[in-house]
């Protein structure tokens, strides 16, 4: 099988063929991905914003009026970035989307992404240790329901916190649909589950 991704085939080797193809849901990818931290952000920047604002009106009346001046721009600087930067994440995510596959070939595992160009991750199918699959509130909210796939290597180790859970990874398969059946498909390639 041949990506459907020209620049993924010119990476193949020669005996090398795609095995299947995984693009994550953009719901979760780009919208849901950081609802939680973009509340928080422009939570905090509407406070710092609406204080900047006061003062700058007047509202809020200091004694010395270029400190008040300063303190007003300042206050709505350290405001505006925040309720910003989910607007910027959004747009990138966006653009994102586009260059982002999941590939998994005989041979490795290969994260095509990029916001302008286009960046490669390959991961062989030969070094990975462990797998562990984690879904959470959020991937419940989608339908199909979503998930990631976190993979580890002895290059590339996995973090787990206290219960066991896995924390991070750098090298894992966010947002995707189904994420047990990809898992399962995934355990299929490894070379010590083909050579039985």
């Amino acid at each position: 099988m041949r990506s459907s991704f020209e620049d993924i085939n010119m990476l193949l080797s020669s005996n090398e063929e795609v095995l299947f193809e995984v693009k994550p849901n953009k719901k979760r990818y780009i919208l849901i991905g950081n609802i939680f931290g973009s509340l928080l952000g422009i939570i905090f920047g509407a406070v710092f914003f609406t204080i900047g604002l006061l003062i700058l009106l007047g509202i809020i009346v200091s004694t010395d009026e270029s400190s008040m001046w300063v303190g007003g721009l300042v206050f709505l600087i350290f405001g505006a970035i925040p309720m910003l930067s989910p607007i910027i994440n959004f747009i990138t995510k966006f653009f994102a989307y586009k260059n982002l596959m999941y590939v998994v070939t005989n041979d490795r595992l290969i994260i095509r992404s990029g916001v302008i160009g286009v960046d490669y991750k390959e991961m062989s199918l030969y070094s990975i240790t462990s797998m562990n699959v984690r879904v959470d509130f959020f991937d419940k909210l989608v339908n199909p329901n979503t998930g990631v796939i976190y993979f580890a290597s002895a290059s590339t180790p996995m973090v787990m916190n206290q219960n066991g859970k896995t924390n991070t990874s750098s090298f894992k398969f966010e947002y995707i649909e189904n994420p047990y059946d990809v898992y399962k498909k995934i355990k299929e390639a490894l070379p010590e589950n083909n050579s039985k």
